[in-house]
Parts: C-alpha cells; sequence; structure tokens
C-alpha cells in the first residue's frame, strides 16, 4: 500500500472552491480554536452556518496534522455537520476513532490532478470504514478499493447511498461481501478511466430490493443479469457507455421505472417485455446499432422523452404504432441517422414540444407537419431541403427553428405566421441577405 504525506482536507458536499469571508457563530468559534494548529497550516477554507448560526458546512484543510484524534473530537460537539469529505486521506494512526462523529454522509477523496487523470494510487485504510458505524451516505473517489475495504463497507448496515467513482478494485474481488447493505436506495460504480471498470454486472446488487437509483457508467459491461427482475424499487438506471448487446425479457418487470439512460452500448433491438416498463418516462438509447425503432417503444405508457439519435435509423425503420405516443411524448430525438424522408407516423405526435432530426438526409417537409400543433423547437438542421413549406409556417407555437445548412434559397411570406418564434438559424444556405423580411425585427436570427 502506498503511503500518503498529509493526514487529509476536511470539506464539505462541494469541494473545488474556497469561501474567504468572515466567519460567524459556530464557524467563528471553531476558527479560533483551530488558532492553535496554524504552525501546522490547519486552516478553513469554506464554513457556512444555518440561520440559528450552527455550523452546518465545514471544509478543512489540515496538512501533516499530527493531534488527529483531537480535532475529530471537536468536530463532533458540532451537531449539526450534515456532509463531510476527507480528501487526501493519510497517515491515520492504528487507534484513530470516527465513532464520536454523527454526520449523515462521509467523502473519501483521492481525484488529485483530475483533469490530467494523474491518480496517486493510494489505498483506503481500513480503520477509515470500520468506525462510520452510523453514516447513511459513503463516497469514495480514486481510490484503490481492496476486499477488506469492501469487507469493512459491509458492516455499515445503515447506509442508504454508497457511491465508488474512478476507484480501481483490486483483481477477484468479491463483490458478494456488500449483500449485508440491505438498505441501500442508491448504488453508484461509475468509471471516468477506462482501466477503472468493475467489468460485469455484480449479482449482489440484485439483493438490494430498496435500490431507487443505480449508475454503472463506463464499466465495460456486455450483459445485465436476469436477477435485474428483483429490483421492483428501482427508479432511474444508468448503464452509459459500456458493451451492452441485448436485455434480458426480465427488464419489463422493472415495474417503477422512470429514467432508463442506455445510450453508447450495443444494442439493435429491445425485447418485447420492455414495453410493460409502465412508469418510464425518460429513455436514453442513442449511439446503439438500431435500424428501426423497436415496436415495444409504442407500448410505453407514460413516456415523455425519447432519444435514438446516432443510430442507423431509416425513414422504413418507424413503425405504424408509433402513433399511440402521441398524447404522452413531448421530445423526441432522431438526429444523426439515416432518413430521407419525414414518416407520416411522426406526424401524428400531436402533443411533441421538441423534435430533432438534424444530419440525416432529408428532402422535404411534408405537409402533414401541420399537425404538430404543439410543437416548439424544431432542429432539422444539415439536411437536404430546398424548401420552406406552408405546414410548417403554420405551426404557431413555434418558438425556436434551426434549418441550417440545407439547401434553402427563399423565405416564405406565410413565414409572417410564426408570431411565436424567437429564434431562427438559416446559416448555410443560399437565402440572401436582403430577402429577410422586417417582421424578424425581435426575432434572433443566426445567418452568416
Amino acid at each position: 500500500m502506498v503511503k500518503l504525506n498529509n493526514f487529509f482536507t476536511l470539506i464539505g458536499i462541494s469541494t473545488f472552491w474556497t469561501v474567504v469571508a468572515g466567519y460567524k457563530g459556530e464557524c467563528k468559534q471553531f476558527d479560533q480554536y483551530l488558532s492553535k494548529f496554524r504552525y501546522q497550516e490547519i486552516n478553513i477554507k469554506k464554513c457556512f452556518t444555518n440561520d440559528e448560526n450552527q455550523m452546518t458546512t465545514l471544509n478543512l484543510s489540515c496538512p501533516n496534522i499530527t493531534q488527529a484524534q483531537e480535532v475529530i473530537d471537536e468536530i463532533a460537539t458540532y451537531k449539526y455537520i450534515d456532509s463531510w469529505t476527507l480528501d487526501n486521506f493519510s497517515d491515520i494512526p492504528d487507534d484513530l476513532d470516527f465513532e464520536s462523529i454523527r454526520i449523515r454522509e462521509v467523502t473519501f477523496n483521492d481525484i488529485g490532478n483530475y483533469k490530467r487523470k494523474i491518480y496517486r494510487d493510494h489505498y483506503l485504510q481500513s480503520t477509515a470504514l470500520k468506525s462510520l458505524k452510523n453514516i447513511e451516505s459513503l463516497n469514495i473517489y480514486a481510490y484503490n478499493i481492496t476486499q477488506t475495504n469492501l469487507d469493512d463497507i459491509n458492516t455499515l448496515t445503515n447506509l442508504k447511498q454508497l457511491t465508488f467513482y474512478d476507484c480501481k478494485f483490486d483483481k477477484n474481488i468479491d463483490y458478494s461481501s456488500l449483500k449485508s447493505l440491505k438498505n441501500l436506495e442508491s448504488l453508484t460504480f461509475n468509471s471516468y478511466d477506462y482501466q477503472n471498470t468493475i467489468g460485469e454486472f455484480p449479482e449482489v446488487i440484485c439483493h438490494f430490493k430498496k435500490l431507487k437509483y443505480l449508475y454503472l457508467s463506463r464499466n465495460s459491461l456486455t450483459t445485465v443479469p436476469k436477477c435485474i427482475k428483483n429490483l421492483k424499487n428501482l427508479e432511474t438506471l444508468d448503464l452509459f457507455q459500456n458493451n451492452i448487446k441485448y436485455l434480458p425479457k426480465e427488464f419489463g418487470k422493472l415495474n417503477n421505472l422512470v429514467e432508463l439512460e442506455i445510450s453508447s452500448n450495443n444494442l439493435k433491438s429491445l425485447p418485447m417485455a420492455f414495453g410493460k416498463l409502465e412508469k418510464l418516462e425518460k429513455l436514453q438509447l442513442n449511439n446503439n446499432e438500431f435500424t428501426k425503432i423497436p415496436n415495444s417503444i409504442c407500448h410505453l405508457k407514460k413516456i415523455q422523452e425519447i432519444n435514438l439519435s446516432y443510430n442507423a435509423l431509416t425513414s422504413d425503420g418507424v413503425p405504424n404504432c408509433i402513433k399511440n405516443l402521441s398524447s404522452r411524448l413531448l421530445t423526441l430525438d432522431l438526429g444523426d441517422n439515416k432518413f430521407t424522408t419525414i414518416p407520416n407516423s411522426l406526424t401524428k405526435l400531436s402533443q411533441l414540444q421538441e423534435l430533432d432530426l438534424d444530419y440525416n438526409e432529408i428532402i422535404a417537409i411534408p405537409d402533414s407537419f401541420k399537425n404538430l400543433i404543439n410543437l416548439k423547437s424544431l432542429y432539422i438542421n444539415s439536411n437536404l431541403i430546398t424548401t420552406i413549406p406552408e405546414s410548417l409556417c403554420s405551426i404557431k407555437s413555434l418558438e425556436q427553428l434551426n434549418i441550417s445548412f440545407n439547401d434553402i434559397t427563399s423565405i416564405p411570406d406565410s413565414f409572417e405566421q410564426l408570431t411565436n418564434l424567437k429564434y431562427l438559424n438559416i446559416n448555410g444556405n443560399e437565402i440572401p441577405k436582403s430577402d429577410i423580411p422586417d417582421y424578424f425585427i425581435n426575432i434572433e436570427i443566426v445567418m452568416y
């Protein structure tokens, strides 16, 4: 294990900014207490109080401090501190005791020169975890994680939130040692660096039946286990940027799922049971390998937002049943696909407020487009459109329109009907500046 030079930097939930204003209340009191450690460069970087002048947020920098236990015991006397972070946590005496601390959330942060992705390759010492019996939220950033660490975390049975962000897990680590964390409501294994991945979906997760939020982005996952069906209370699932090729039919058992982020994977289809996700409102399927919109999407009873951009969808790949979403779908992103025409079924989505069809090969806007009576934002830039039709000019709800980089040469007189238009991008067309009507004076125009 790597030995660190500093003890810790103790900070609140916001870690990357400093407040140097004069302190008041308990912040002032604590600042006076710290005066005896000035020769060790210990100082407050941020401190906030509530309306009763009770300290609630503390950012404490204390390199090379030797009276660690004394400082911790002093912090423990402030009863209203809710969340704190230990930066560069190190050189902890074996007998250091955190049990006096009654704080809801603790974060261990070893990110260091994070923007340059330079990691100090440090390990968490066991004593740092064992004595945190009372916490409900534990966040660990950019540490190496051992089996002993997981075993210690497993004793923190009050945990409701557990986050590992860009941590390196030892090889052959057994995630099932977390099985006692039955109160978990939020779990995160996120990786920024592709070298720091868990590789496989830990099936122990399926035992956390109270789980509401699960974040597993950038982990090189290839499959989702069938036991996912056990997570009946799951509301948000993030599987962004993995290598998942298919979802099991058991996925349809996630009856309380509201938001699914599964973009940047290798999906080509969805199981029919996917349509049983009766509470799903937001669906991110961009950057996959779809050539057609799965029929199961048509059965989503509460869906409001769908992103299918950056796939290989064609005009023939839009099922007629998509019109079933007309009463609820508000946002649809089909940009960066292979559309040459706008399917008639799309124009039946009468509640749609935002539609993105940019970077396709669309040659014309159909007359049926006028049925999109609630449309506020339309992005149809970077296509092959030559004229702005009357059907578009009749959508009086339109506020933002991007038709840049097409082959349009003029603006029709009927454009005056767009009385709510606030933003218009016609850059990259062949429209003479002299053709811009006077009534555009109150519209933000991007032209050249």
